[in-house]
């Protein structure tokens, strides 16, 4: 028995929207397919401009075609512990396994979009580029 993320089905691959698009993308004059390595490398700076100017910068970013903005927002924690999964021992023991960590900070941060429009089926996941970024704005102090 493998234990995975809950949820991680809901998500589509950056590999898998590539494959669906391919076939629209084209560059130069004779129109030549845009390869997944090069396809990867433009997200890739997009996504650290965008993080340079959210965390670095505090900016708000606006997205094209008014969908609206994307900001870093402080929250207050609600309780006093974090409930983890800890996946290689649930592996090992072939059942779920959770672990209580203490709280330390008051606040916590999120990636927030507002938008006038309601999108329900779109979300930004602060993946490990962003957490770091994120914990290295918390130290200067937001």
């Amino acid at each position: 028995m493998f234990i995975t993320r809950k949820y991680k089905h809901k998500y589509i691959s950056i590999k898998d929207i590539y494959h669906s698009i391919k076939d629209d993308l084209r560059f130069g004059k004779k129109g030549g397919v845009i390869l997944f390595k090069e396809y990867y490398a433009v997200i890739k700076k997009f996504w650290e401009i965008v993080i340079r100017d959210l965390t670095e910068r505090l900016d708000l970013i606006h997205l094209p075609m008014n969908m609206g903005y994307i900001f870093i927002g402080k929250n207050l924690h609600k309780r006093a512990f974090h409930y983890r999964t800890d996946i290689e021992e649930s592996n090992k023991q072939q059942k779920l396994i959770k672990k209580r960590f203490p709280i330390l900070d008051d606040y916590y941060y999120t990636i927030n979009w507002g938008s006038k429009y309601k999108f329900f089926t779109c979300k930004i996941l602060p993946l490990s580029r962003f957490k770091k970024a994120i914990k290295k704005m918390n130290n200067d102090e937001y």
